[in-house]
């Protein structure tokens, strides 16, 4: 009966205001602001049955109307975060989504509805999807997502093959989905492994996978001695890992 009372009194349990605060801590600096302003602005939850999605609204005389708030330039459906972390020994994972311009929904699996009022031990990782304030990902250019280290290479060299790596020219890069995230592809060798980025503007890190092995790595260090000494396979990249 009190956790009732309590939700009655708040719009967000303490787990969901944890997970907008970390994701709120992880965005951009430009998308702070609007998401900010959206998340304060919200006053009303609805929550389905097991609690796998909630719903954010702003009432305005008794309707839903988010026209006095500050919007996204994205107007679509749209992913803004995932939150993967752990509580009393079970990882939950949660996704913020979007759609007409503003935030809209948090998604969790399995049900969050027994630990909603229980404090998070782990945050595994907060990743950041898509960029709400462009219209759309396509509107975004390749280039802007890609490694400087990559971009200064094939400004500097002009030479698209070393270490037995095909490098790709800029109107090549491909976008490919794994299990941790999707990646854009700038080098191949042989047809089975590859260096990539994550397709966002805001990691630009340089990662490699195989297709025999099918794990994905981090790697540290230039470029030029990644293709032509090998990966050094720095670091693992999986669900509970930024």
């Amino acid at each position: 009966m009190r956790k009732r009372l309590s939700l009655l009194l708040r719009t967000f349990t303490p787990v969901e205001e944890r997970l907008l605060e970390e994701i709120y801590k992880a965005l951009p600096e430009h998308i702070r602001g609007v998401y900010l302003e959206q998340t304060q602005s919200i006053n009303k939850v609805q929550r389905y049955l097991d609690w796998t999605e909630i719903n954010f609204y702003h009432f305005r005389k008794g309707k839903s109307d988010w026209g006095s708030v500050q919007q996204f330039r994205r107007t679509d459906e749209f992913t803004l975060a995932s939150v993967g972390y752990r509580m009393r020994g079970i990882d939950f994972k949660t996704t913020l989504q979007g759609v007409s311009g503003h935030i809209f929904s948090l998604v969790t699996r399995p049900s969050i509805k027994k630990y909603s009022f229980e404090k998070i031990e782990t945050i595994h990782y907060v990743r950041i999807h898509d960029d709400p304030t462009f219209f759309s990902s396509k509107e975004i250019p390749t280039r802007d997502k890609l490694p400087p280290a990559y971009l200064e290479y094939i400004a500097k060299e002009g030479i698209y093959s070393i270490g037995g790596w095909n490098i790709l020219e800029i109107k090549e890069v491909y976008q490919i989905s794994l299990s941790t995230d999707d990646f854009l592809i700038f080098a191949e060798r042989q047809g089975e492994e590859y260096l990539m980025t994550r397709d966002n503007l805001w990691d630009q890190g340089i990662y490699y996978t195989s297709v025999g092995e099918g794990k994905i790595y981090k790697e540290e260090g230039p470029l030029t001695e990644i293709m032509l000494n090998g990966p050094q396979k720095n670091r693992e990249l999986t669900e509970k890992s930024s």
